[in-house]
């Protein structure tokens, strides 16, 4: 038979146990620096127009309820507009590459210099649409000036509005 002492040592190491592995595979310690995910919070973007001539890329991010409209990329003025933590944000295009799609290049970084976001867009080509695509698969990127990363799954589409 087991003694109660025994029994209490096994459930500490068991305990202990499940505790390293926690903070072995959040790959951090408590006294690490917090990434963005702890610090960056995408707040809803109210509507954003759509000029004559110009397109636009429009990505949700998925909500508790609904998907939450956070970002829209353009391509002429070349920059994105976000709502990180309460305050709107103009971030320029720093580097685009791909396929473009509707005006929408795949891949585009748009940093401030201390925020850097990317986007890898995926158009799905089963599906065309007039003046726009709509987006199969995207992630976004965002990376702070200390150098931490969080990937972020989003869901879009591009439009174009006629001149």
């Amino acid at each position: 038979m087991v003694s109660k002492l025994n029994l209490a040592r096994g459930i500490a190491f068991v305990l202990a146990a499940i505790a390293l592995t926690a903070c072995a595979s959040s790959g951090r310690s408590s006294r690490a620096p917090r990434g963005p995910a702890d610090e960056i919070n995408f707040e809803v973007l109210q509507p954003q127009p759509l000029n004559p001539g110009q397109c636009s890329l429009y990505l949700w991010a998925a909500g508790d309820q609904q998907p939450r409209f956070i970002m829209v990329a353009s391509d002429n003025p070349a920059q994105l507009v976000v709502r990180p933590n309460g305050r709107d944000k103009i971030l320029p295009r720093t580097e685009f590459a791909g396929q473009r799609v509707s005006g929408i290049f795949e891949e585009q970084t748009f940093s401030d210099g201390r925020l850097t976001l990317s986007l890898d867009v995926t158009f799905d080509e089963a599906r065309p649409m007039r003046d726009g695509a709509l987006v199969s698969r995207a992630v976004v990127r965002v990376r702070d000036d200390n150098g931490w990363e969080t990937v972020i799954p989003v869901g879009g589409m591009a439009a174009c509005a006629p001149r």
